[in-house]
């Protein structure tokens, strides 16, 4: 596929992740909300970016492509799932691990 297919920036516009603040809570935890939403799109954005440059690995492999040691590509694959930008299909064994694990793909999977 082109890479004119898979534009990078823009994407998450449309993702609604779940909220980081409840009503009840202090001001101060609203605008970390406010900050930290914004942080987790650009963490979203990135990951994808890792994804697409290795389709087909799992989220272990891609960690260690992306030299990640706290998982955070791991971490940002299910977001991405949700919002139909990465799937997973098929299972091997992962090449960190050793154990059978979850491939994951760009884009939304077909039918």
């Amino acid at each position: 596929m082109a890479a004119s297919q898979y534009p990078l920036f823009g994407e998450m516009d449309s993702y609604k992740p779940a909220k980081l603040a409840r009503t009840s809570d202090p001001a101060t935890s609203h605008e970390a909300a406010t900050h930290m939403a914004t942080r987790l799109g650009e963490a979203q954005e990135w990951a994808l970016g890792v994804l697409r440059a290795n389709p087909g690995k799992t989220s272990n492999e891609l960690d260690g492509i992306a030299e990640t040691p706290r998982g955070d590509v791991r971490k940002r694959l299910p977001e991405l799932e949700r919002a139909g930008l990465a799937y997973r299909d098929g299972v091997r064994v992962c090449g960190v691990t050793g154990f059978k694990a979850a491939v994951w793909w760009p884009g939304r999977k077909n039918p």
